[in-house]
């Protein structure tokens, strides 16, 4: 889907940004919320305690559903990523030796990117 292409391009970009990296969008992404600003702007972004405040009204559905969806183009896209770099193990292996010496990225290290995408989603809405 576009929307997502575009959601993971602006948030690998938006990541080299963050990480002090050139990028030609660099001055774009500075006229834009950061994320810590997001749950100011925008409900999708508040705290699961003020959700739970609010759990009666339909916004609150809303915003589940959404960070749910996020979560499953997040998982949809750590298994790109994996299927990119040729990383084949998803979990426990049977080779252990390929398992330590292969470079491929792991959840853990693409974590990071889950704060960008959200942002990019914000963004891309």
């Amino acid at each position: 889907d576009t929307e997502d292409e575009l959601a993971w391009k602006l948030s690998l970009e938006h990541r080299k940004v963050v990480l002090g990296t050139a990028s030609f969008w660099a001055p774009w992404f500075k006229t834009l919320p950061s994320y810590d600003e997001l749950p100011c702007i925008d409900i999708k972004f508040a705290s699961e305690q003020l959700l739970r405040h609010f759990e009666d009204l339909p916004v609150v559905a809303s915003v589940r559903k959404w960070r749910e969806s996020v979560a499953k183009r997040w998982e949809a896209g750590v298994r790109v990523c994996r299927a990119a770099s040729g990383c084949t193990h998803v979990g426990a292996n049977e080779d252990k030796e390929k398992d330590k010496d292969e470079k491929s990225p792991t959840p853990d290290d693409l974590l990071p990117l889950l704060s960008d995408l959200e942002w990019a989603d914000f963004v891309v809405q």
